[in-house]
């Protein structure tokens, strides 16, 4: 289900993170993490909600412009002072929503009545109330990879996870894991429209060729 309603949409990135991840990755990380508890903070604080973070991106939307300039205002000091080089911008506008609550308490109650997925709803939840639909879908593939290990679960499974969490590599790489064992699912692949998300993605059309399909 979708809404519209007015919106500020605040983008937060990290300058040269990328550069940083290839120079020295334990301080990349390090920067990461405390970007990340300065932003958790000061989100909750000015009524903001975080709809997606991509790496060492962040998309914010607030109900007012207001809330989110002051928000801004305070990260970008709060990241001087940690010597993180961080840009932002805002945008003001007629937003559409995706209602992730209700898909996240679908998500939920389908492992409730699975039953025996005890750590996978509570992967969900913490993810959710930490960092957004993308995060409890990151934490949903993870707690399904361990699940993997004690019972069969598809490699292509933990792909559509991913693929909703827009995590292209991760995507990529499961869906090759359903490749190599010839997972019947994979016949899907060209008309789930789950996947328009990767048809652009260089591995993902190899795979497609691979399969003598066509996108």
């Amino acid at each position: 289900m979708q809404k519209r309603r007015l919106a500020a949409i605040m983008f937060t990135d990290i300058v040269g993170y990328t550069a940083l991840m290839g120079s020295d990755e334990d301080h990349a990380f390090a920067v990461l993490t405390k970007n990340r508890e300065i932003h958790s903070k000061l989100i909750e604080q000015f009524n903001g909600t975080l709809i997606k973070e991509m790496g060492d991106g962040m998309l914010i939307s607030f109900h007012l412009a207001s809330d989110a300039v002051r928000c801004a205002i305070e990260i970008q000091k709060a990241c001087k002072d940690q010597e993180i080089p961080l840009k932002i911008g805002i945008h003001e506008g007629e937003m559409v929503f995706a209602d992730y609550d209700a898909a996240i308490n679908a998500g939920i109650k389908y492992y409730e009545i699975r039953g025996d997925c005890a750590a996978i709803i509570d992967a969900l939840e913490k993810g959710y109330r930490e960092g957004g639909y993308q995060l409890a879908l990151h934490r949903n593939a993870e707690a399904m990879i361990a699940k993997s290990k004690t019972e069969y679960i598809t490699p292509w499974q933990i792909a559509t996870i991913y693929t909703r969490a827009s995590m292209k590599e991760q995507a990529s790489e499961w869906l090759q894991k359903a490749y190599d064992i010839h997972d019947n699912n994979m016949t899907y692949i060209t008309a789930d429209p789950i996947f328009d998300y990767l048809r652009d993605d260089s591995r993902f059309q190899k795979l497609i060729e691979k399969m003598n399909l066509t996108i």
